[in-house]
């Protein structure tokens, strides 16, 4: 039995951005045979050593976020790309929390793919604290959907998949409906303290 090492190249993200030397051959041969005429990174906001990364197959552009702030750099490196998957832990009203923990929230996942002109949007690894549908802005492009782990989207109905929305908020109605309190509790409690603060200033 030939070991697992045999079937696989580690490759440094670094070697990959934009300003990095040529590709070595044999990678270049690796690629072509998957199908893959292009994989470019560059670094993101997260963590050292995060990045996101374009794949161009067979005349079609892919860019996943991975883990990060909103950056120009991933800006740039999508550029018109047909599809970004953008990831969007944390719902609007936790702002604060998606700085600190150098994360995005969803309208800054949205925003992301409207500065790179991207064709198509998928936001993903949403936090645990939905139990099932994340809260998505209202004025939402009609080029957004959600994706959860495991998924998977035919390319060719990408163009559907912001239509899914609707019917998995009414199929999880009680923990839509639960995201929604919880949301309109925190914001009247955010009013009371801002209202306090006013009183003794």
């Amino acid at each position: 039995m030939a070991p697992i090492t045999d079937t696989f190249s580690l490759v440094d993200n670094a070697c990959l951005q934009a300003s990095a030397s040529p590709l070595p051959p044999d990678l270049r041969s690796r690629l072509a045979a998957s199908g893959l005429t292009e994989v470019t990174t560059c670094a993101v906001l997260h963590c050292p050593l995060a990045y996101g990364v374009r794949l161009q197959h067979r005349g079609r552009s892919v860019v996943y976020s991975g883990d990060t702030r909103p950056c120009n750099t991933l800006v740039r490196l999508g550029k018109d790309c047909d599809l970004l998957i953008h990831e969007a832990t944390h719902e609007d009203a936790l702002q604060a929390e998606a700085e600190l923990r150098a994360h995005s929230t969803s309208s800054e996942a949205i925003e992301v793919g409207r500065q790179m002109g991207a064709r198509h949007v998928i936001l993903t690894h949403f936090s645990q604290r939905y139990a099932n549908l994340p809260l998505l802005p209202d004025n939402r492009p009609g080029n957004v959907g959600v994706a959860y782990d495991n998924m998977v989207v035919n390319y060719g109905h990408l163009s559907r998949l912001p239509l899914l929305y609707p019917s998995l908020s009414q199929m999880y109605d009680k923990d839509f409906q639960a995201s929604v309190e919880r949301l309109n509790k925190r914001q009247r409690r955010e009013q009371r303290q801002q209202q306090m603060l006013d009183l003794m200033s």
